[in-house]
């Protein structure tokens, strides 16, 4: 009797998070353009203005903060309804996922 082939050349479905789903994401302040570089101070009070945006926006306070003034970056712990209004902050360059592995 023979069988169906396989179709491995199909791509399996992408993983979808619904809205409220909890994700870890890195996100990285905007540098000016005229080269200006923020202190950690300066680093701090842009993050802080970018977060109080983005919660009145969203109505959200993410689950966990982590703020690295040195590298001009922060991380948090949100939803993703968070995140894709985070990475839409004009004071935002770029949002990425920072899942670590489980050991």
């Amino acid at each position: 009797m023979p069988t169906e082939p396989a179709h491995q050349d199909q791509d399996p479905q992408p993983d979808v998070l619904p809205s409220d789903a909890l994700v870890d994401v890195v996100a990285f302040v905007r540098m000016p353009s005229h080269g200006w570089i923020p202190s950690p101070a300066e680093t701090d009070a842009i993050v802080s203005s970018i977060l109080e945006r983005v919660e009145v926006q969203t109505g959200i306070h993410p689950e966990e903060i982590h703020v690295f003034s040195n590298m001009h970056s922060f991380a948090v712990r949100a939803t993703m309804h968070f995140v894709d209004a985070l990475s839409a902050d004009s004071d935002v360059d770029y949002v990425t996922d920072n899942d670590q592995p489980k050991v």
